[in-house]
């Protein structure tokens, strides 16, 4: 760097070390090497905490998390190894899907086959009935169905296809002793949904599924997207086709589950996107969908849900795309976040 003014300082961060170039990293080329690791557990309850401010949380449901401390404790052990920075966009997705249930008839979709006898209270319940749901593709940390489990007591299938993020997940579900609320499977095949659903008998219904899927087409496409914030392994940010395949895929499958699911979701990374598989939908000639937006200092994402249910009560915030109406956000939380490697 001596072709470089003096008192110039140039700072470089990464989340992906394991991309650098092996060049980059040869003694001579930076001055120092900072290696900041996950925050302990301490410190991911302060920053749960501070996120937890302006999310909206019924803790009546939960009387044993009846505040903000005591659900940040209650997260902060089952979140080793995430920055917690991670969390609010993972929330705000979960309570997403809370809104989406609470405007269908889960009653008449679900039948009676999970009614709870005694008004058992140890799960969170949609119009008096337990809460399940898919989660494609949860990677190593299985943070959604750790989310959804210790908060509202959702049960989850959790789907994975890379083996070493599968074997991570079953061990952050075990530490975690939430085995009885989620079922870590592995995949062997591209049937997203279908799969999934192999050995779980014909009338076992879900409220959702949703996705966090790979959002690009290569690397190199993930790390020329300005708007991205990658956090993921390759296997996790990558699929042939970016997102528009992956969830393709599962809106083709989701023709088949039409009486097996009630919601199918995902998140989405780009908005030409969205536009892409919203008529891919209206093609398939789905009855409901909706959208959603969420944002994270930089960080934005979209959300998308379809559901083949006709009683859907009307929801005027619904779409993100509308020419007249303010784009529909989910609510920010705001905070500083650090970038960190290891």
């Amino acid at each position: 760097m001596a072709f470089l003014k003096q008192h110039v300082v140039i700072l470089a961060s990464t989340t992906n070390k394991e991309l650098l170039d092996p060049a980059i990293l040869r003694p001579g080329r930076f001055d120092v090497h900072i290696h900041v690791d996950f925050p302990d557990e301490d410190a991911r309850c302060a920053l749960i905490l501070q996120a937890l401010q302006n999310v909206p949380v019924d803790y009546s449901e939960n009387p044993t998390l009846g505040s903000a401390e005591a659900l940040a404790s209650h997260m902060a052990k089952r979140t080793s190894g995430m920055s917690a920075g991670d969390l609010p966009n993972r929330l705000n997705y979960l309570h997403w899907i809370e809104d989406l249930l609470n405007q269908v008839d889960c009653d008449e979709f679900m039948g009676r086959q999970e009614q709870h006898e005694g008004g058992d209270q140890q799960h969170e319940t949609i119009k008096g009935m337990a809460v399940s749901g898919i989660d494609v593709g949860t990677g190593a940390n299985c943070i959604y169905p750790l989310l959804g489990a210790a908060m509202n007591r959702w049960h989850f299938i959790a789907t994975e296809i890379d083996n070493e993020s599968y074997t991570y997940a079953k061990e952050n579900v075990d530490r975690n002793q939430l085995q009885g609320l989620i079922a870590v499977k592995r995949m062997h095949t591209n049937k997203l949904l279908t799969e999934p659903l192999q050995g779980e008998a014909p009338e076992h219904k879900f409220h959702f599924v949703m996705c966090n899927p790979p959002f690009f087409d290569d690397m190199s496409e993930a790390d020329t997207n300005p708007d991205a914030s990658c956090m993921g392994s390759a296997n996790e940010m990558v699929f042939p086709g970016g997102e528009i395949a992956f969830i393709g895929s599962m809106i083709d499958e989701s023709m088949e589950l039409q009486d097996r699911v009630l919601w199918f979701t995902s998140m989405i990374g780009r908005k030409s996107s969205l536009r892409k598989l919203l008529a891919l939908l209206r093609e398939k000639q789905v009855p409901n969908t909706r959208t959603t937006e969420f944002f994270q200092g930089r960080t934005k994402r979209w959300g998308i849900a379809w559901t083949f249910s006709p009683n859907v009560v009307a929801d005027p915030s619904a779409k993100v795309l509308g020419k007249r109406k303010e784009a529909h956000r989910r609510q920010e939380i705001s905070f500083r976040q650090v970038a960190v490697y290891r």
